[in-house]
């Protein structure tokens, strides 16, 4: 079947091919001085399996026609877009999902299926199946703003297949083993274990939030409001908290896989967990349950207690301190 002037053409290209089926597009015209007439100037529209296949693309394109230089638009090109929509207290929870996403980070947008989606997510054997999903969304949900894709496979996504892990406190034996480690990450860990921060709180710590004089932190970046926050620092770990506050958190090379991988070969547990073992720690210690939220910069539930109830920084302090690991 001849295709009408103008509209493309489809042949099978030679060799053993998976898809020998090429769909061409015209999208200008040159006069050819030896022929003395006007010839098409073609761009490819994508390869076939079948013929079928090929004539289906090429009607598609010339009832709908788009650019074609976004054929070549990657998930990756899309995701640098994407990324500048990030919030500031997510960016990096989906940068660090972002990595799972390599083996498709390359491939034309257009290209990409659903499975090969599922696939970098089933990668991830913990909860962070969850965040990797919302990257394909937030970037699919780009591409879609932009007329990239006219359809959204991301939507098809799972990431069910994980279930919490039930968290564990470290043993009092533990903490103190860790004392006789000269090693940054037993600082680090002893750093979050008397202090209840989050990892992300104590590596995005600046030097100046490091009130040595009063032992105190001033969290002036968290996720949410209520993590911003006044937090004493517990006698024990003052000497840590000083040297931080002179070199800043270089002076232990601080990265966050580097500190679970040397956690868990210590005993087991991630760092997640010393925020864990903190808050089960004061809790038998007696800490008031306000003041335990917020050390933590978890929301008091009660209405009382966000608007009317005032804690000092010295009782926060005199509870902190109650924080013993010795016994």
């Amino acid at each position: 079947m001849r295709l009408a002037n103008g509209m493309g053409s489809v042949h099978k290209m030679k060799g053993n091919r998976r898809k020998p089926w090429r769909a061409r597009v015209t999208v200008s015209w040159e006069f050819d001085p030896d022929l003395m007439r006007k010839q098409q100037i073609q761009k490819t529209l994508g390869y076939y399996s079948t013929r079928a296949e090929a004539l289906k693309a090429l009607m598609d394109y010339n009832m709908n026609p788009f650019d074609l230089d976004i054929l070549n638009i990657t998930f990756e090109d899309c995701y640098k877009e994407a990324e500048k929509d990030f919030t500031d207290g997510r960016k990096g929870n989906y940068q660090a999902a972002h990595k799972y996403l390599e083996p498709i980070k390359d491939i034309p947008i257009r290209s990409i299926k659903a499975n090969q989606m599922q696939r970098c997510i089933d990668s991830c054997d913990t909860t962070q199946q969850v965040e990797i999903k919302t990257v394909c969304h937030k970037v699919f949900d780009y591409a879609m703003r932009m007329e990239i894709i006219d359809r959204d496979p991301s939507r098809y996504l799972k990431s069910n297949t994980v279930t919490h892990r039930k968290r564990e406190i470290l043993t009092c034996e533990q903490v103190q083993n860790l004392e006789s480690i000269e090693e940054w990450w037993s600082k680090i860990v002893l750093m979050l274990l008397y202090s209840g921060m989050r990892t992300k709180e104590l590596k995005e710590l600046k030097p100046e939030w490091i009130d040595i004089d009063n032992a105190c932190i001033d969290i002036q970046k968290a996720k949410n409001r209520s993590s911003l926050r006044q937090i004493p620092i517990h006698a024990h770990v003052l000497p840590l908290f000083c040297d931080y506050k002179q070199a800043g958190s270089n002076l232990y090379g601080y990265t966050h896989d580097g500190l679970n991988k040397a956690l868990k070969a210590f005993c087991g547990h991630t760092a997640h967990d010393c925020r864990h073992t903190f808050t089960s720690r004061l809790r038998e210690c007696g800490c008031d349950p306000l003041v335990l939220q917020l050390l933590l910069g978890h929301t008091p539930q009660s209405i009382t207690e966000r608007v009317y109830t005032h804690v000092s920084l010295a009782e926060l302090s005199e509870s902190i301190n109650k924080l013993d690991y010795s016994v």
